[in-house]
Formats: C-alpha cells, structure tokens, sequence
C-alpha cells in the first residue's frame, strides 16, 4: 500500500489471481477482475480475505453476467453472414484466378496466331514477288514473239 491508503500497481495482478482461484465459476473480462481487485484492495478494506470470500460487490455483479441471449443471437447471426461474404470472397478470388488461366490461354494463342500470320505473310510477299517478276518476263516474252504487221483493217483509202 501507497501512504495515502492506495492499492500498490503490484497487488492488483495478486488479487485478480487470488479471486480467479476463488471463483471458478466465473469468466469475465480482465476489466471487470480489476475492478473487483480494486475495490478489494481500496483503504478502509481491513480484511482483504474475508471481503473477497464475501462475495462481489452488488454494483460490480452486471460485469460477471453473461451476455444476453439476444447479443448472443445477434452474434450467431452476424457470424453466418461473415462467413457467407467470406465464402462469397473465396469464390470471387477463384474465379479471378480462373479467369487469370483463360486470359492467359488466349494470350498464349493469340501470340501463336500472330506468329502464324507473320509467316502467312511472308509467304505471300514471296509469292507476289515470284509471281510479279515471272508476269513481267513472261509478257516480255510473249511481246517480243509478236510479229509486227501492218494493220489493214484499219486502213484509211
């Protein structure tokens, strides 16, 4: 004890041990066994044993209770719909991570397609190549084996 009659910091974790040891039967928060612990250890207190087998203090008793039943209820309620978002949650990620394969998958084929083009054209780049000087020597050719003749259809008299 302080002089001034107040519990020292140090016996307050004691009593709240002493009175978890007496009291099984009840759970509560570390608060509310602080609270009882202080109001153990408070000046004019003589005798700190019989005071706590005497039971808590009437104005303390609400801490100990346990929750009503419709904040229990209320709680069953709000951890089925946290889990039901939570499952929503994991199902949307699992179709991310599906739709990650698919785009990847079409990614992949895309660039197959495009590297199948390429090739496609400088097939026909080769081609009109080939084909464009053979025309031109061909028609060469074919020029250079006409005849030239008078024309006498058309002959003016």
């Amino acid at each position: 004890m302080y002089p001034n009659g107040a519990a020292s910091e140090a016996l307050i974790p004691l009593m709240i041990a002493c009175l978890k040891v007496a009291y099984l039967q009840y759970r509560a928060t570390d608060m509310a066994w602080q609270v009882w612990a202080t109001r153990l250890l408070q000046p004019g207190v003589t005798d700190v044993d019989t005071a706590m087998l005497g039971g808590m203090p009437a104005e303390i008793v609400a801490m100990f209770l346990p929750p009503s039943t419709v904040n229990s209820e209320h709680l069953c309620q709000l951890h089925k719909g946290l889990s039901v978002a939570q499952d929503i949650h994991a199902s949307s990620v699992a179709q991310v991570s599906t739709l990650r394969v698919i785009a990847q998958d079409l990614l992949t084929r895309m660039e197959a397609f495009e590297a199948s083009l390429a090739v496609q054209h400088q097939m026909l780049e080769a081609f009109l190549t080939t084909v464009g000087q053979s025309t031109e020597v061909a028609v060469k050719e074919i020029l250079e084996g006409i005849p030239d003749m008078p024309d006498i259809d058309h002959m003016v008299l």
